[in-house]
């Protein structure tokens, strides 16, 4: 999973969540719902290997890949060159990555900015030379 927990989280709506789910059973439904998080902590699709996605779901190969094919069916997760995905994770994860650069351009242009309207001004030292005592 990884180590980059910039985004944490998702918006969920559980009046979707128990619309769209209702045609699932239990067992499709809690393994539906690994596979999202799963992929919004990855930042991308799950792995096509089912022994993997068998370990993150605590169930037999066997099992996982009945349930997964059986979420293709039902088009919850959708089959790709190299794993499975999910049409909405996709979307917010492109919002997402969009957002990021957004922030990154605006936050590079606030300190251009900054850096542009006092370019007189010495910048300090926050390191204790190496005659004065540390504090």
């Amino acid at each position: 999973m990884s180590q980059n927990r910039r985004d944490a989280w998702f918006k969920f709506y559980p009046s979707d969540w128990l619309r769209d789910t209702r045609g699932l059973t239990l067992e499709q439904r809690g393994a539906y719902i690994d596979s999202i998080c799963i992929m919004m902590e990855r930042e991308g699709e799950l792995p096509s290997d089912v022994t993997w996605l068998a370990h993150q779901m605590h169930i037999s190969s066997r099992k996982a890949r009945a349930i997964v094919d059986q979420l293709v069916e039902a088009t919850m997760l959708r089959k790709t060159e190299s794993g499975f995905t999910n049409n909405k994770c996709e979307k917010v994860l492109a919002e997402r990555e969009t957002q990021r650069i957004i922030t990154a351009e605006a936050a590079t242009n606030r300190e251009r900015t900054k850096r542009e309207s006092a370019p007189n001004q010495p910048r300090t030292n926050l390191e204790p030379t190496s005659n004065q005592p540390p504090n």
